[in-house]
């Protein structure tokens, strides 16, 4: 699979590619250069819709959220929360701190 790629020298940015992990490791040695995958906005947002479909899958099974106890589901209210409110973290779409699941 392709991802986005800066690959830096000495801090500067030279170029912006789309290629495989493999083709940057092998054509851009870590003693040369820096090379970050950059995540686009859609591309982090679909991973959080992702992450609120299991969410949901959850809270909208009531026999399931019936049997969690009122600390499980308050814990999965947060989380849920917590995805809805990634893209308002000052360093979206770059950087992303993801809740973690209870």
């Amino acid at each position: 699979m392709s991802n986005r790629y800066e690959i830096k020298q000495e801090g500067v940015v030279i170029n912006t590619i789309i290629a495989t992990e493999e083709f940057v490791t092998s054509n851009f040695p870590s003693e040369l250069y820096e090379v970050v995958q950059c995540y686009t906005e859609s591309d982090v947002r679909e991973e959080r819709d992702a992450l609120l479909l299991e969410v949901d899958a959850v809270a909208a099974n009531a026999l399931r959220w019936a049997a969690l106890t009122a600390d499980q589901q308050g814990a999965w209210a947060v989380y849920r929360q917590a995805l809805l409110e990634v893209p308002q973290q000052e360093t979206f779409p770059s950087e992303v701190t993801w809740p973690v699941a209870p």
